[in-house]
């Protein structure tokens, strides 16, 4: 294996509970040739005395002039790496020994591959979260919602740069969701390993903990411009608007829309043909509601307008297993 420099990018801001354990996991890497970008964002606690504490030249500790938030700090973190790779840590979680030894290994295997995540488990639970892992299925399920945990990937700095990704700051919160679905647009390529190699800390003060609900409402937006992007030279905007709505929408009238979506696709070849309909059969379940069968006149609507059998399969298989269920 080649052994190219890795910064290793972690922001911290009033971290002192837990950034002893986050540098530990960093230091105690196998793979040994990191550059280990602090980025102390204004803080208030003893952050910047557990980090100074450290005796290991492979520590940068740069300091912000005042607390500018976690995207200023990640784009001054983008600008200052020197690495060929470059990878995310959170102040607040840890590590397993091999991940970079891992990722540095895939990513040299694959230079098709540009951003490289890894499967998490949040720390001191048995709950893992696992992502996709070929770059067909990533990007569908980025139609959803976030399918790269960001904490946890490697990419390769010369893309960052070609493609000039930054983090947006209109996007707070949702920063690193809105990274992938441009980086997509731009034509990077991701991948995932199931392995666990990150353990992901919870606690209320956290900044998917306290905002929520304002990251769900950023996100609708932002995925409306991802479908957009692809569609939206034959589609209408309230149509693609549509296709994440479950209570403003019946079930028929969304079953003809993922349909005219899928043909769309498969005309075009924007998304895997095979993973973007299995995609829009899960869109149909969440339109289902709960102990009430498809009326009648749904399947005679979407038959009048020549929806797939696909499809129509879909709604046939959902009031068959609500049938078996009485």
């Amino acid at each position: 294996m080649n052994n190219p420099l890795v910064t290793v990018l972690m922001p911290a801001y009033n971290a002192g509970l837990y950034i002893a354990e986050a540098i530990d996991s960093i230091l105690s890497q196998t793979y040994t040739n990191l550059e280990f970008l602090i980025i102390n964002d204004g803080s208030t606690d003893n952050t910047v005395a557990v980090i100074e504490s450290y005796n290991d030249s492979r520590i940068r500790l740069v300091s912000n002039d005042k607390n500018r938030g976690l995207i200023y700090s990640l784009n001054r973190g983008l600008e200052l790496a020197q690495g060929k790779y470059i990878a995310r840590m959170d102040a607040d979680d840890i590590t397993t020994d091999i991940r970079f030894e891992t990722q540095v290994r895939f990513l040299e295997a694959h230079p098709n591959i540009d951003i490289l995540g890894t499967a998490l488990v949040y720390l001191d639970t048995p709950y893992e979260i696992h992502h996709p892992l070929v770059h067909d299925d990533i990007v569908i399920g980025l139609i959803d919602n976030s399918t790269v945990a960001h904490a946890t990937i490697m990419m390769r700095r010369d893309t960052v740069i070609a493609k000039k990704l930054i983090y947006e700051e209109e996007y707070k919160h949702i920063e690193d969701y809105r990274f992938w679905l441009e980086a997509v647009i731009k034509g990077v390529r991701f991948a995932n390993i199931d392995d666990v190699f990150y353990h992901y800390r919870t606690h209320p003060e956290q900044v998917c903990s306290v905002n929520y609900d304002l990251q769900e409402r950023t996100k609708e937006p932002v995925r409306l411009a991802y479908l957009s992007h692809f569609f939206g030279n034959e589609m209408t905007q309230n149509e693609l608007a549509s296709v994440h709505k479950y209570k403003d929408v019946d079930l028929a009238t969304k079953v003809i829309l993922l349909d005219k979506l899928s043909k769309i696709n498969n005309k075009n070849q924007y998304f895997y043909s095979k993973g973007f309909d299995r995609y829009m059969n899960i869109l149909i379940y969440r339109n289902i509601i709960p102990d009430k069968y498809i009326p009648f006149g749904d399947f005679i609507k979407v038959l009048t307008v020549g929806v797939s059998f696909k499809f129509i399969s879909t709604m046939l298989k959902i009031n068959i297993k609500k049938l078996l269920k009485k």
